[in-house]
This record gives structure tokens, sequence and C-alpha cells, in this order.
């Protein structure tokens, strides 16, 4: 199957709003009875409902093509015309720490994808600067979601030096940002490995990237070192960031900034979201139909030797969006959403127009002939069906409004894929000296600046939990929704498969997980791996070699939920969630994929881990065959093959762990723990 996103007809896409139920009370008109999603009635414990299939087929998602505005006033008055349009509140979901290389924020953010890396070579150009002395053979990285492309994180070390910024108290809010105490970076002496010794300060702290003898920190500003003197480092350049840092990466050595700044409706160009970025407003894209929108997304491509901009790029945007960055290009996705006001004229004017006197149906017309913001449609047509119904004895309305309630529910169930859309935007990153395929291995450097471009656009039903949903391999992108939700229908769970070169649907699985939503997604080469929950945890395999013929091959239900997927080999996948409110840790057997099974699992004492929050938090030793799970009760090691506590580390609230050679190194907010993991014994403590 190979298509392009047909058009979406008579439901007349607007951006992302709820569509109730009628309810039809003597003397009433419509009422929003969209359940609350937490509040949802339990499914059974048997098999899924069946979710049906539609009479007619609707029409599918249509991609929505971007351009440039004409002037500011042609801006302004998009921006205007887009504030009549529905909206969504995205912070409904509990979701893990935002990926945003600044203090953290409030925004949902997902876990990882992709394959991990374990070596000093995380990421193209993060990592590897020692001084002029050679690294020792083993050290780890930032646990990242593509092999290639670095994250920027609360620390970092070359194997020698460890760079730790912990994160200060909470102080207020900003731009929907909950910001920190800038209590500085500090620089830790880890040579030999077993050892630890603070030999430097860095005034500033926040996320950051090691790039050779290069250090770029990024908060409330963003702030570049040169760390060769790691005792004395030294500050090359630093940027003020007018705007929120969405999203961070570095690849092929250049440092790639998302930032994200609130609009201006009066006055919204130019944008100016950091020092020495600016878009005119004939320079800023949008979707040629109006959106609601509440921030601008910038694309920076900067030069971490100096902090000069290479190349910009800017569109209009959401507070939701999502950023996925792979080797290869960048995407952006932006969820529209139909007008709860239009989907209820498709029910009345459609399957319930037999209902309806032949005067209210003229003039439901005449009002969608109107050009209407969504409000003023929903009080129209609100008002039609009052006078309407005060026409009717009690016994009939009665009987129109359970009528009415089916058709509702009906329709809202065969367009369930139509009401909700997220469209995927792709930017490519050309030049940049290297290519992806070099670049997996480079350090250093000052490559040519890389060419931003606008290369793509493509669409989906339903919206992705986070970036994480988001996965690019093998010419494909692949995309997990959840779809139906917020709609008072049932919701179901979907993995799209798209040509990254052209953005078009080849294939697709659909209703997994009937009445729940996604908790988790780990797309791994040709396989994927979705966890969907609401009462219990479905853990869904799929095949996904065949780009044009997607597979569902099995599935396992277990009590809890996973909200992190680690792949620990081919045959073996780590989740990590919880069960009746404590972190739990599960091994799932994918040796037969068509009957996945638990290998192994364990409930831990303990509410809270860092992991829920952040994939940064986690931490694989192969060698060792362990991996740390940071809890509310300290810092636990535990094996890779039982789950068996190999070693409790006693640290207060502890954040990120690293290994050099084989010492493992534990960060608390207050302290720094040093084990070796020959022993199993603590070997040093350092005061943070």
């Amino acid at each position: 199957m190979r298509r392009k996103i047909a058009p979406l007809g008579a439901l007349a896409m607007v951006l992302l709003a709820s569509a109730g139920a009628f309810v039809l009370a003597p003397g009433a008109g419509f009422a929003d009875r969209t359940p609350d999603p937490e509040r949802t009635p339990e499914p059974d414990e048997g098999s899924p409902p069946d979710l049906g299939a539609s009479s007619v087929d609707p029409p599918e998602p249509e991609a929505a093509n971007m351009t440039t505005f004409e002037s500011a006033a042609a801006f302004t008055e998009y921006l205007w015309r887009g504030r009549s349009q529905p909206r969504v509140d995205f912070e409904t979901r509990r979701a893990p720490e935002p990926e945003r290389g600044g203090p953290a924020t409030r925004t949902p953010t997902p876990m990882a994808t992709g394959t991990p890396v374990e070596a000093a070579t995380e990421a193209a150009g993060d990592g590897g600067g020692s001084g002029g002395v050679a690294p020792p053979d083993r050290y780890s990285g930032t646990n990242v979601q593509v092999e290639g492309v670095a994250e920027p994180d609360l620390v970092k070390t070359d194997g020698r030096r460890i760079y730790y910024s912990p994160r200060g108290e909470r102080k207020d809010h900003h731009h929907h940002e909950e910001r920190y105490e800038d209590t500085g970076t500090r620089v830790i002496d880890a040579t030999p490995p077993g050892t630890a010794e603070v030999v430097g300060e860095i005034d500033h702290s926040g996320r950051m990237f090691l790039d050779g003898d290069r250090l770029v920190v990024i908060g409330e500003r963003v702030w570049g070192y040169d760390v060769s003197n790691a005792s004395a480092p030294e500050l090359e350049w630093s940027k003020d960031v007018d705007s929120r840092v969405h999203s961070a990466r570095m690849r092929n050595g250049s440092m790639y900034l998302v930032l994200a700044a609130p609009v201006e409706v009066d006055s919204p160009c130019p944008v100016e979201p950091m020092e020495g970025v600016s878009a005119a407003c004939t320079d800023v894209y949008h979707p040629d139909r109006p959106v609601p929108v509440d921030v601008t997304y910038t694309v920076v491509s900067l030069d971490p030797a100096d902090g000069s901009v290479g190349d910009e790029l800017t569109m209009v945007g959401a507070r939701g969006s999502t950023v996925y960055i792979s080797r290869d290009g960048l995407y952006v996705t932006y969820t529209e959403q139909a007008s709860r006001a239009e989907v209820r004229m498709d029910v009345l004017l459609g399957p319930a127009r037999p209902l309806l006197d032949d005067w209210v149906v003229e003039h439901l017309r005449e009002i969608r002939g109107y050009d209407l913001s969504e409000r003023a449609t929903a009080v129209e047509v609100d008002a039609t069906v009052r006078r309407w119904l005060a026409s009717l004895d009690e016994e009939r309305r009665e009987e129109v409004g359970e009528a009415l309630r089916e058709h509702h529910e009906e329709y809202v169930e065969e367009h369930r894929r139509n009401l909700t859309i997220t469209h995927v935007v792709r930017v490519n990153a050309t030049g940049g000296g290297v290519t992806a395929a070099e670049g997996a291995n480079a350090t250093g450097g000052s490559p040519d600046a890389p060419s931003l471009s606008l290369a793509g656009t493509g669409a989906v039903p339903g919206r992705p939990l986070n970036q994480f949903s988001v996965d690019e391999h093998g010419g494909s992108l692949r995309i997990a929704t959840t779809v139906g939700e917020r709609w008072g229908t049932e919701s179901a769970n979907d993995v799209y498969v798209l040509d990254a070169s052209d953005l078009t649907v080849t294939g697709e699985v659909t209703g997994m997980g009937g009445t729940e939503r996604i908790y988790s997604v780990r797309f791994v080469g040709d396989r994927g791996y979705v966890v969907t929950f609401r009462r219990i945890d479905p853990f869904h395999v799929l095949d996904l070699s065949n780009a044009s013929n997607p597979r569902l091959e099995g599935e396992l239900k277990l009590p809890g939920y996973s909200s992190y997927l680690h792949p620990l080999s081919g045959d073996r996948v780590l989740g990590i969630g919880k069960e009746d409110g404590e972190v739990k840790a599960v091994v799932f057997d994918v040796s037969d994929p068509a009957d996945p099974g638990i290998e192994e699992s364990r409930v831990l004492a303990s509410e809270w881990s860092a992991i829920s929050r952040s994939h940064h938090a986690f931490l694989l030793d192969r060698k060792h065959g362990v991996f740390f799970l940071p809890t509310g009760h300290g810092g636990m090691v535990l094996s890779a093959e039982s789950l068996d506590t190999v070693y409790e580390v006693n640290v207060d609230r502890p954040q990120r762990a690293l290994y050099i050679e084989d010492y493992l190194y534990v960060f608390g907010e207050d302290e720094l723990a040093v084990v070796d993991e020959t022993e199993w014994e603590r070997v040093g403590t350092l005061d943070l």
C-alpha cells in the first residue's frame, strides 16, 4: 500500500479540540459529555472490545502544505484566524522529564527509542576530549535516543574528567517552564579510575554537550567553554536565549537547537529567539490553513567551537509539538483536530438529517456558509437546535435526543481516525563537512555550517505520546499514535510507516489496545514494541521489516505498565514502569515474537524512579551484566539477567550514573558515590 493522504472532506479540519456528545433534555441544547480520560469506565479483564468497521470508508487525513507569510499583516491575520480554532490541553498526561537541554519544564517528553550506545563514542561530536592524554578503554556515554546523535544531559565524561551540573532549587516559572537556581557545574578528576576530586568549577549549570575540549552548557543562556585545562575552564562564547530550548542535539560536529518562542499576536515578528538569530515574517513557515499558534519553533545550527550560527529555519507551532532528530533528518509534528461544532454539524446534516425539520436543515446550511469562528458556529448551532427542541412535545424530544446521541457516537467511532491528525514536517540539514555515516565516529573539528531546508510534509491519524513515538530507519519513518482519545469513543493505538523522503504513508498497523492509550514505544531496527495501558499492560510486538506490510506479530498482557523500554539483546527487552503505585522492572522474552513472554519480573519497594522523568537516568553496563535504577530509596544496581539486587548505593535522591573502567559513579543531588564493580563495594564519596 502506498498512498498520499487524501482530503478530509466534510470534517472541515481545524486544530485540536474534543467533540462532546449530544445531551438533549427539555429546553436544553448541546453539552459536552466527553469523559475525563482518567475516569473512563474500566474495560473488562477479557479481550478488548471489537472496534467494529465503518459502513462508509471515511476520507483519510490530508497533509497540510507549508508556505511562508507574504507580510507581517498576513502573519497577524493568520494568528487571529487561528485563535478562533479549537485548542487542546497538552498537559493532561504525566510523562517523563522534558528533553530540553535547559531547565526542566512540564511539557510531556518521551522515553528513548533507537539503539542505545554504551561506549565513549556515544554520539558524533559528544565526548572524546582528554587534554591530550588517552582516555580509558571503557567508559559510558549518555543514554541517547538515536546512536550517533548526542543529547545534552546533567553529566558528561571523557573518561578522565567528569562534568556534573546538579539541579538547584526550583525558583519560578517562565514560558511554561520550571526554572531552577544556577548552582554551577563541577569539574571532577576521575584519574586514576575509582578516584574522584573536584578540580574546577564552572559558574553556570544546565544540560551539557561535550565535544573534545569544548563543553557547551545550555541553561538560561548558552555558554561555550574551553576545558582543555580542566582546573581552569575558559568561557569562549555565550548567547542570550529569549525563548525555551525545546530540544537540542549534536551530530557530525554541529549542534542543533530547537527554540520555542511565545507569539505576540499584534507584533509577531521579527522572531528573535536567540542572540544572533532573527526571522522576518516572510521567512516564517506555516500550514496552508489556519491553526492555533502558541509559539514559533526555530531550528538553529550552531558551531560549538565559537557559537556562530550556521543556518536557521522558523515555523509556527503549538506547545504540544513533538521534535525528533535522527542522523539523517529533523522532524517537527503538530496535531490538528476537527472542530467540535463542525462535527456536530456533520452529524445533524448527515446521518441525523431525517430527524430534523426542513427549516432546521436550511438554517444549519446557512450557518455553514458563514465564515464564523469555532465558538460562534457552536453558539449558532446550539441556538438553532434549542428552538427546534422547544417546538417538540416531551415524548418526541426524548426520542430525538436518544437518536442524536446514537448518531453522534456512531459518527465519531466511524471517523475517529480523522478527528485528530498529526502532521509531520521534515527539515533537512545538508552539509556540515561530513556525511551522517562518516560523522558516526567523528569528534571535534569545525565542519562547514549545515544548511537547513523544509523538505516535505505528511499526516497520520491520532497523536504521538512524545518524540520517542517517532523513529527513522531504513528509509522509513515510523510513528505510533493514539486515536479516538478525548472524543467520547473507544480509543485505539496505531503505528504508521511513512516513506521518509516524501512522507507518504506506505503501511499501517491499527487497532491495538482498544480503550487504552500508549504509555511507551521502542523501535529497534525492524521491530517495534508498543505498551498500551489502562488497567493492564498489553505489550505489543510488531514486525516492521516490510514498509508496505507492517504486522502485529504478538502481544502479552500483564499487570501494571512500562513507561520505558530498553533492548537488552535481540531477544530480550527491559521494561521499567509501575504496578500498584510501586516501581516495576520486567524482562520480556521476544525470541518468539508471535508469543512474547515474561522472563523476569520484579516490583520494588519504591514509589519513584528518575527513569520515569528522563531516559538519561538509565545506565546499562553490559560487561558486568547490570543496570542502574535510581529510586526514592537510593540507587539500585540490578542484574540484567535475573533482576536480583547486585548492590544498593546509599545516596540521597540519585539522579545519574556512569562507569569508567570497572568503577560506577553514582550522582546524588549533594554527593557522588564511587563503587568498585569487581568487588561491589563503595570505595569513595565526594561531597558536592
